[in-house]
């Protein structure tokens, strides 16, 4: 029996797109250079589902999204109580810098897409998380830079979350 469809790559990309085809009862073929699925720039994701970007779309987007992994176990069709697709809200907290704006961007798109955010000063990261070093350490630096991990003496503004 051949195949329908040939999808090339097997990362988030590949996978999401031959599960689709499967849905509609294609035959797919999944094939990629790399060992195993998931390898390659997939690998590398850090796997957090964020609404914290520069543009309207891709906020738009990251924001339908976030619905479909909230339920994700119901989308895949897992039986309840299946702990094959859990998904753990645990919030994101993105510092407010000059190279990003203040994220002056992302609250524009958010407030008009009804996405819900809250903006934190300095002292409200600090309360929340006592941890957090809010040294300002920009621009990025080279490892060979003598300067290198070295803070400019200022400090974040503040963050959203």
């Amino acid at each position: 029996m051949s195949p329908d469809v040939i999808v090339i790559g097997t990362g988030v990309i590949g996978a999401a797109i031959a599960f689709e085809l499967a849905k509609q009862g294609r035959r797919v073929l999944s094939l990629d250079r790399n060992a195993q699925a998931g390898h390659g720039s997939t690998s590398g994701s850090c796997a957090i589902v964020r609404m914290h970007y520069s543009t309207f779309d891709g906020t738009a987007f990251a924001w339908e999204g976030y619905h479909y992994w909230r339920d994700w176990a119901d989308y895949l069709g897992l039986p309840a109580g299946s702990d094959l697709a859990r998904f753990r809200e645990v919030g994101c907290l993105v510092m407010k810098t000059e190279a990003n704006g203040q994220l002056e961007k992302h609250k524009t798109f958010s407030a008009e897409l009804g996405c819900p955010f809250e903006e934190l000063t300095a002292e409200q990261v600090q309360a929340r998380l006592p941890i957090c070093d809010l040294a300002s350490f920009a621009p990025a630096r080279r490892l060979d830079d003598p300067a290198f991990g070295q803070p400019n003496g200022r400090r974040m503004g503040g963050a959203v979350c």
